[in-house]
């Protein structure tokens, strides 16, 4: 009886947690308290990398940055633990050569 409960939850559970991730960001999204940005703007100042958003203004000094990390479509600029900027390589190839310059003097 407990195997046949077991397997009929582990075939059901998937389904419910995606549901329920689903309708809890979508709460989460119209009160407009998601974690990220849909749209930002990211500069590079003389002293540090400033990001810009509708609601937000965040700037990191470049001493503060821990690490930086590229994928084949993403780089990843670390200023915290669990902070970082995520920077689409397709919204930014016109500033490819300057931003890779930067950013590899700071990996």
């Amino acid at each position: 009886l407990l195997a046949a409960i077991s397997a009929a939850w582990m075939k059901i559970s998937p389904r419910l947690y995606k549901r329920n991730m689903k309708r809890n960001l979508s709460y989460i999204k119209k009160g407009g308290r998601l974690p990220y940005h849909e749209e930002s703007t990211v500069e590079w100042a003389d002293d540090g990398v400033i990001e810009r958003t509708e609601e937000s203004f965040l700037k990191i000094p470049y001493d503060e940055i821990q690490e930086v990390a590229e994928t084949d479509d993403y780089w990843y600029v670390f200023y915290a633990p669990m902070k970082a900027l995520i920077l689409p390589k397709r919204d930014i190839r016109a500033q490819m050569p300057e931003l890779e310059q930067a950013l590899r003097g700071r990996q």
